[in-house]
C-alpha cells in the first residue's frame, strides 16, 4: 500500500472518530428500528403515539444532522444522554453515544447514532429510560 494511500485511509479513521457520522453530518437521518428493546416498542405505543413518530420522522426528514445537534431538543434537535440510563445497554449499543429525540409530546425515542441512521433502542413514553431532569 503507497504511503499516499494510507494518508488517506488514517485521516478518515480520525475523522470518523471526530464525528460519529462520518462524513455523513451533511446528511438527513435515516431511522431504524432494528434494535429495539421489546420493553420499549412501538407496539406498546398508543396509535396518537405512533402517530407522532411517523411525524417527528417526517419532520426531520430533510434536516442535515449537522443541523439537528445543534437545534433545541425541545424541538426537532436531539440531547446527548450522559448519564441517568435506568435501562441495560445492549449490546449494540455499547461504546456509543446515547440520543435522544421528542417524537410525541415530551415522550422521547432514544437509541445511537451510526453514520447517517439513528437506531432507535427505547420509545420512552413513560419516562422510564434516563432521568429527565
Amino acid at each position: 500500500m503507497s504511503g499516499k494511500i494510507k494518508r488517506r485511509i488514517n485521516s478518515e479513521k480520525i475523522a470518523e472518530r471526530k464525528d460519529p457520522g462520518g462524513s455523513f453530518a451533511d446528511e438527513p437521518p435515516k431511522f431504524s428500528l432494528r434494535y429495539l428493546q421489546e420493553s420499549h416498542s412501538i407496539v406498546r405505543c398508543t396509535t396518537e403515539e405512533r402517530l407522532g413518530f411517523v411525524d417527528a420522522m417526517h419532520k426531520r426528514r430533510d434536516i442535515p444532522w449537522s443541523r439537528l445537534e445543534t437545534m433545541p431538543h425541545g424541538g426537532l434537535g436531539c440531547e446527548v444522554i450522559r448519564h441517568g440510563l435506568r435501562v441495560a445497554l445492549p449490546s449494540s449499543a455499547k461504546g456509543k453515544s446515547i440520543l435522544s429525540f421528542r417524537f410525541s409530546g415530551k415522550k422521547a425515542m432514544v437509541g445511537f447514532r451510526e453514520r447517517d441512521v439513528f437506531y432507535i433502542l427505547w420509545f420512552d413514553r413513560d419516562f422510564s429510560v434516563y432521568s429527565h431532569e
